[in-house]
C-alpha cells in the first residue's frame, strides 16, 4: 500500500470535513442573530447627535431571531367567581355596558370585555404598622389560586411594603422577554388581598420565526421624524420584547380578541418616553410617556 498517498488522502478528508461542519456552524449561528456591524454603528451614532440624541446605553451588536407568539387571555366566569367568591353568601350581580359587576356588601367584583377583572374587599382593612410578609404572600396565593390563574411565567414590575401591607405588580414573560398588555397588580395585607386589578394570559405559546430587524434600523424610525434641534434626550436602554395592542385589535362590534399573535419588538427607552417598533415590519406600534 502506498502509506503516502493513503495519508494525503486521509488529510484532505478532514479538511473537508472541517470544513463542512464550520460551515454548518456559521450557517447555524447566523440563522438564530442578526449582526450590527462597526460601520452602521458609527453611522447611527452620527444620525442620533443630529437630532440632540445622546446615546446612554449600549447598542445591540448580536440580535437573537425571536418567535412570534400566540397568547390567549384569561377569561373570568361570573358562576365561577361566585362560587370562589361568595359560596354561603348573598349577592348581587349586575349587568354592564362592556361586562358585569357582583357585589356582597363587603366585597366588589367587576369584569369588563370578559378578560378585565376588578377585585376589591372594603372589609380588609390596612393598619399602620410591620406586617409579615410571608402570611401576606400566603394570602396572595390562595388568591390567585381560587381565580384559577397561571403564574409560572409572571416576573416582579414592583413590590412595595409599607404601612402594614404589601403591593405587587406582575408582568408575563417569554423566555425572559417581557410580554406586555398582561398584569396582575394585587394589594394585601395579612388578613388577605385587599384590592386586585388583573388581566392575565392564560398561555403563550412560541409561533413561527421571520427574519427581524436589528436595533438600527428600530433607531433610524424611531426618531426619523425628530426635528434637528430639539430638546435634548438621552437613550437609556434598547431591548427586545413583545407588545400586544388590545384596542387595535377590537372587531366591528368593537369587541376584543380573547387570542391573537404578539409579535417581537424593539422597545427604546429614553428619559422621554419608551417607543415601540415593530421587528418584523419595521413600524412604529406605541409611545408611552
Amino acid at each position: 500500500m502506498d502509506w503516502k498517498r493513503a495519508k494525503a488522502i486521509l488529510i484532505i478528508m478532514f479538511l473537508v470535513v472541517n470544513t463542512f461542519l464550520f460551515y454548518q456552524l456559521v450557517s447555524a449561528n447566523r440563522s438564530q442573530y442578526r449582526y450590527t456591524t462597526k460601520e452602521e454603528l458609527a453611522t447611527i451614532s452620527t444620525y442620533l447627535k443630529s437630532k440632540n440624541i445622546k446615546l446612554g446605553t449600549e447598542i445591540p451588536v448580536s440580535v437573537p431571531v425571536i418567535p412570534s407568539l400566540t397568547v390567549k387571555f384569561k377569561t373570568f366566569e361570573m358562576e365561577q367567581l361566585a362560587k370562589s367568591f361568595f359560596q354561603g353568601k348573598e349577592y348581587t350581580s349586575t349587568k354592564l355596558n362592556e361586562g358585569y359587576a357582583l357585589d356582597s356588601g363587603d366585597i366588589t367584583i367587576e369584569v369588563k370585555n370578559d378578560i378585565y377583572f376588578t377585585y376589591k374587599n372594603k372589609a380588609i382593612t390596612i393598619k399602620p404598622g410591620e406586617a409579615n410578609k410571608e402570611k401576606i404572600l400566603k394570602q396572595i396565593d390562595s388568591f390567585i389560586k381560587d381565580l384559577k390563574l397561571n403564574t409560572d411565567n409572571k416576573y416582579i414590575i414592583l413590590e412595595e411594603q409599607k404601612n402594614g401591607y404589601l403591593r405587587l405588580i406582575w408582568g408575563q414573560q417569554y423566555k425572559g422577554l417581557a410580554v406586555e398588555s398582561s398584569q396582575i397588580e394585587i394589594l394585601a395585607t395579612e388578613e388577605g388581598v385587599a384590592e386586585a386589578r388583573i388581566h392575565w394570559f392564560e398561555t403563550i405559546k412560541a409561533d413561527k420565526k421571520h427574519g427581524i430587524t436589528t436595533p438600527i434600523i428600530a433607531l433610524l424610525e424611531a426618531y426619523r421624524g425628530r426635528e434637528d434641534g430639539a430638546s435634548p434626550l438621552t437613550i437609556k436602554q434598547i431591548r427586545q420584547g413583545y407588545y400586544f395592542n388590545v384596542e387595535l385589535k377590537r372587531d366591528e362590534q368593537g369587541n376584543i380578541p380573547l387570542e391573537g399573535t404578539v409579535l417581537p419588538m424593539w422597545i427604546i427607552e429614553s428619559d422621554k418616553s419608551q417607543i415601540y417598533i415593530n421587528a418584523y415590519s419595521e413600524k412604529f406600534e406605541r409611545v408611552k410617556q
